[in-house]
């Protein structure tokens, strides 16, 4: 009789412990769904001349160039 009982407790614990898995998988999928509707909603207000990538990659690359032009001169070539 004892051994049919702790069958049973086992299953009532392993419901309760798979009812709060799902709500923690379900927190985390509707998170991740209102960080993607910021993220989207971020990206469409803000436009590529705003934040100048352009002209940042173009200063990157005169940057490169600059400096390898100075290695060159360090180094007598």
């Amino acid at each position: 009789m004892n051994r049919g009982r702790l069958e049973g407790s086992l299953t009532v614990e392993a419901a309760i412990v798979f009812s709060m898995v799902m709500i923690v998988i379900g927190t985390i999928l509707v998170t991740g769904i209102e960080v993607y509707k910021d993220s989207s909603m971020t990206i469409r207000k803000t436009s590529v001349v705003e934040k100048g990538g352009v002209e940042s990659f173009r200063k990157v690359e005169l940057g490169k160039s600059n400096l390898e032009t100075f290695l060159k001169r360090i180094k007598g070539e």
